[in-house]
């Protein structure tokens, strides 16, 4: 869950996140505003209802870059 604003979350190996969910909605849940991500792989999102998501983005203002999601 991240809730700050103005944050930029980034990889730079090669990071995939995945088989766990948040608030059993998705692997990152967005609530902050103003989030870039970057370069992670997200994979594999399991909840409850069979509907995980690798983001969920309930704040304002999300950007994703060269990023992926596999399984979700």
């Amino acid at each position: 869950m991240w809730n700050a604003n103005n944050l930029i979350i980034e990889d730079k190996g090669d990071v995939v996140v995945g088989d766990m969910v948040c608030h059993d909605k998705a692997v990152f849940v967005i609530a902050g505003r103003n989030i870039t991500i970057r370069s992670i792989e997200f994979a594999h999102a399991r909840s409850s209802d069979r509907i995980g998501a690798g983001i969920r983005a309930e704040g304002a203002n999300l950007t994703i870059l060269y990023s992926r999601f596999t399984d979700n």
